[in-house]
């Protein structure tokens, strides 16, 4: 069964991304980017959130009302995500703050459109884990079911944000690699144009002189 991470992302497809960055006034890649940062750290936050007293029952309490929110995600991200901020404290809990920093730091969102975002996601990533309890059966009553679950989906979902990261930063460092060669290219162009220019003068003194030797 596809983890919780691997729900959110089937779902969301350009036309989600796309409507997502306009609910956040940016570009689809910086949404696309945010997405990817604040996905793995929900999953983690929630999963850290299950195992805090009473967390798992509250997370089970939200599944029966977000079960089939996943084929409806153009209209729930339309109206802006959930209605109020009170289920982030439900998913993240005490990590809301640092979620929050970390989707900045990594997207450039400033933290009111970060906070946006995390509030479009979080019905959708409770949606996800409802229909990935939903083939767990015991992950829909049993607190310890889902907090397997959870746990499971956290580490996969923090290992793929760590490939991620590192094909990104290798990507950016083949991007640099290319800048820095193409000026390398460049001066050698302006240094062999400039030995050309020399030799152009050099070849028409000499033939003045020789004009001059008629």
């Amino acid at each position: 069964m596809a983890s919780i991470l691997d729900l959110v992302q089937q779902h969301l497809g350009p036309q989600e991304i796309q409507q997502i960055s306009q609910q956040l006034g940016t570009d689809p890649n910086t949404a696309q980017q945010a997405v990817n940062a604040a996905l793995p750290a929900m999953v983690g936050g929630l999963a850290s959130t299950a195992q805090q007293p009473g967390g798992a029952s509250n997370i089970q309490s939200l599944l029966g009302s977000h079960a089939g929110i996943l084929g409806s995600l153009g209209s729930l991200i339309g109206a802006g995500g959930a209605a109020d901020g009170g289920i982030l404290g439900q998913v993240l809990g005490r990590h809301e703050a640092d979620v929050n920093q970390g989707v900045q730091q990594a997207s450039g969102l400033d933290s009111d459109r970060t906070r946006k975002l995390l509030m479009i996601l979080a019905p959708i990533v409770i949606g996800a884990l409802a229909k990935r309890a939903m083939s767990h059966g015991a992950a829909q009553t049993d607190p310890n079911q889902l907090n397997d679950v959870l746990r499971q989906d956290a580490v996969q979902a923090q290992e793929q944000a760590r490939l991620a990261r590192e094909l990104a930063r290798g990507a950016r460092d083949l991007e640099r690699e290319r800048v820095e060669r193409d000026k390398r290219e460049e001066a050698l162009r302006q240094q062999v144009e400039a030995l050309r220019d020399i030799e152009r003068g050099i070849l028409e003194r000499e033939d003045k002189l020789r004009r001059r030797e008629k």
